[in-house]
């Protein structure tokens, strides 16, 4: 069977596909469970696949896993649309790699009608005690056959990832390599944050559509030479009197404010609409941010020691650490000149003069309690903590 296929596409490929042109492949994003049998849906957005007599691929799970004996076929690939259609797995005894080869062809001169669509669904076992998480599959080593006779047509498709999430994680990080498909980047926008913590883009060859930066969320970023995004986007959605702070990666334009000046007790932040990237600003109510044509820079949750941020409509004073998202902005002390020790009230105004919801400064709490790795901790358990610059015990 291999060697039919083998045949049909052994002449070394006239066309390299670009992963622009066919970056529609891959596993549909959809949640397993450890201990069960699960399936999975591949599906396939190819503008040139009338006419195609067969497809062979390889998919790497996770270590481990392993999947049933033959795929089932989705809506794509009914007999009425491929004639006879036959789905081969071969090597399903490498589960120890995870890697799983598959071969569809049509045994009849009758190709495979239509551009898009599942074109096949494959049971996996994912196993007992798997923690829950978010796990990558590769789609790898793709070859089209578009004719027995006609060579020149063969296409090789681009390295692609995906991902399945198992049970329900948190703060979990998401590792992908090779081509991002655009229906995983859709997918992933809709991830909670809190879920997925981190998305760990530095295997990454290409992303394609709209690449989302999610609140909160760390990405990191290929080292080297940067991914160019096609569009970026932010979004992050909160009641229309409440004022936030973004720092975003890319220049964009939407409404914001950011300091122009500052004496005694007063600071002074005017409205901008065209905003620079690394520029901390602040923001009233929800902010929507897009952007075309720009590199992937990597973003992190930081640890600060000194400067302000924004919580609950308040300035906030640094006092020990302080946890940043991603993506969200403070302003350095040296932002700001004024006087603490003659009051503790710091009048924030912007457009010149309009008083925001911001009217006062207040301090971390003097007894913040943190670990021995600096780590904000909200009710202690027993050990000893830092509290006010001094060790103390909990007992």
């Amino acid at each position: 069977m291999r060697k039919y296929v083998s045949s049909l596409l052994a002449t070394a490929f006239s066309l390299f596909a670009s992963a622009q042109d066919y970056d529609e492949f891959g596993v549909v994003p959809q949640n397993l469970t450890a201990g069960s049998v699960g399936t999975i849906t591949l599906t396939l957005n190819n503008p040139n696949m009338d006419n195609v007599r067969a497809l062979e691929f390889s998919i790497v799970l996770p270590k481990g896993w392993g999947v049933g004996s033959s795929g089932t076929f989705g809506d794509r690939a009914p007999k009425d649309k491929f004639g006879d259609i036959v789905a081969t797995l071969q090597n399903n005894e490498h589960n120890d790699t995870g890697l799983i080869n598959y071969i569809i062809y049509s045994t009849t001169t009758t190709g495979f009608s239509g551009n898009s669509g599942d074109i096949v669904s494959i049971k996996v076992n994912v196993p007992e005690g798997t923690p829950a998480g978010y796990y990558p599959i590769t789609i790898k080593d793709i070859d089209i056959a578009n004719s027995a006779t006609d060579v020149s047509s063969n296409i090789r498709i681009a390295e692609t990832t995906s991902y399945v999430r198992v049970g329900d994680p948190e703060e979990a990080t998401l590792a992908l390599s090779g081509v991002v498909p655009t229906f995983v980047n859709e997918a992933l926008a809709q991830e909670p944050s809190t879920a997925l913590q981190t998305l760990d883009l530095t295997a990454a060859t290409a992303l394609n559509g709209t690449f989302h930066y999610v609140d909160a969320r760390n990405v990191r970023a290929p080292e080297g030479t940067p991914l160019t995004l096609a569009t970026a986007s932010f979004k992050r959605t909160v009641a229309e009197d409440k004022y936030i702070t973004v720092n975003l990666p890319f220049d964009a334009t939407f409404p914001h404010y950011i300091v122009t000046g500052n004496n005694d007790n007063t600071v002074t932040f005017d409205e901008e609409t065209s905003y620079t990237k690394g520029t901390p600003a602040l923001v009233l109510g929800s902010v929507e941010a897009t952007a075309n044509n720009v590199d992937l820079v990597g973003v992190e949750k930081q640890t600060i020691t000194d400067g302000y941020y924004i919580k609950d409509n308040m300035l906030w004073k640094v006092n020990g650490n302080a946890k940043i998202s991603a993506l969200r902005g403070y302003f350095e002390s040296g932002m700001f000149h004024f006087n603490e020790a003659q009051s503790t009230s710091l009048r924030i105004v912007v457009n010149n003069g309009t008083p925001t919801g911001i009217e006062n400064m207040a301090t971390d709490k003097a007894n913040t309690t943190y670990d021995l790795q600096g780590r904000r901790t909200e009710k202690a358990q027993n050990g000893v903590y830092i509290r006010e610059g001094q060790k103390i015990l909990i007992k």
